[in-house]
């Protein structure tokens, strides 16, 4: 166990992975789902949301922002807190974690070298077509994790999606998954 830190449920993972060399893979996007207004609260208005993924990496790897003016914003309601990247990089420094950012399909790249997925961005959900692309993004994203699996013990995987929530829950319930209430 590692002190200060309470886990719940099974503890095999985390005994499995204490003493690894772990890698985090932050995987960008932006989809035309997180323009509609109310969706996604990830940017200080919806136009904003298509800067969040390639701010939030910049912030990480530069530690600075320079694809919009400020860092991106959460907004829930009317409170209002900085990008979530924030504590990422903290997190990473302090347990000094190697990253690799993935572009899985950005509408606005961030201004840092990037692995690319898939080179279009995700469309409007609602349209029924909303990855252009999916086999291609898989079948990459297939040989990146085979290749860092071999370079490192074991693979930690966020992202920065704006409307990835909503996106993630409209492709488990067309796979006919009983998703509702239980993606956050």
């Amino acid at each position: 166990m590692i002190d200060g830190v309470t886990t719940y449920g099974s503890q095999d993972l985390i005994n499995e992975i204490i003493y690894t060399e772990p890698v985090f893979i932050c995987t960008i996007g932006t989809t035309d789902t997180s323009t509609i207004e109310g969706i996604s609260g990830a940017g200080a208005t919806p136009e904003l949301t298509v800067y969040t993924p390639a701010a939030d990496v910049e912030l990480m790897v530069l530690g600075e922002v320079r694809c919009m003016e400020q860092m991106a914003q959460t907004i829930v309601g009317e409170a209002v807190a900085p990008t979530p990247a924030v504590i990422t990089k903290a997190a990473l420094e302090l347990a000094n974690i190697p990253f690799v950012i993935v572009d899985a399909g950005c509408k606005v790249k961030p201004e840092i070298e990037c692995m690319r997925l898939g080179s279009e961005y995700g469309r409007d959900i609602r349209t029924g077509k909303g990855v252009l692309n999916p086999l291609e993004i898989y079948e990459n994203a297939k040989e990146l994790g085979e290749k860092l699996g071999v370079l490192h013990d074991s693979l930690v995987i966020g992202e920065s999606i704006a409307a990835g929530t909503t996106t993630a829950l409209g492709v488990l319930k067309a796979l006919g998954y009983d998703a509702d209430g239980k993606v956050s």
